[in-house]
């Protein structure tokens, strides 16, 4: 049984969840915005130095739970300083490892900014 979590494309948008990250975009990106005005850029758009997948919960494998998860994170000289639920999967399993797995990446970016990185979990 193949089974993996796959970060993509889909999950774009505003989601209506609680949390929501905080901090001020960065200039010279496009959403960027320099004055904390601009909303998060998709990161997508950042170039990702490393970059961990999360790992698919065992026993939310045993659940057939899938889902898609919409994360607003803020960076600070490469580094991700914090990350938040935008839109929950349903499963917070789910929520959980994709918080865990991106908390840990690194990017190319000297300034702070904030990017929206939208992780599915389908089983396969």
């Amino acid at each position: 049984m193949g089974t993996g979590a796959r970060e993509g494309a889909e999950g774009r948008g505003s989601g209506a969840g609680s949390k929501k990250g905080s901090g001020q975009g960065g200039a010279g990106l496009p959403g960027g915005g320099g004055g904390g005005g601009g909303g998060p850029v998709d990161v997508a758009t950042l170039k990702i130095l490393s970059k961990q997948p999360p790992e698919y919960p065992v026993f939310s494998r045993k659940r057939r739970e899938e889902g898609k998860v919409s994360i607003i994170i803020t960076i600070e000289a490469g580094h991700v300083v914090r990350a938040d639920i935008e839109r929950g999967s349903g499963h917070s399993r789910l929520d959980e490892a994709a918080l865990r797995a991106v908390r840990t990446w690194r990017f190319d970016y000297p300034g702070r900014i904030r990017a929206r990185v939208p992780v599915s979990f389908r089983l396969k």
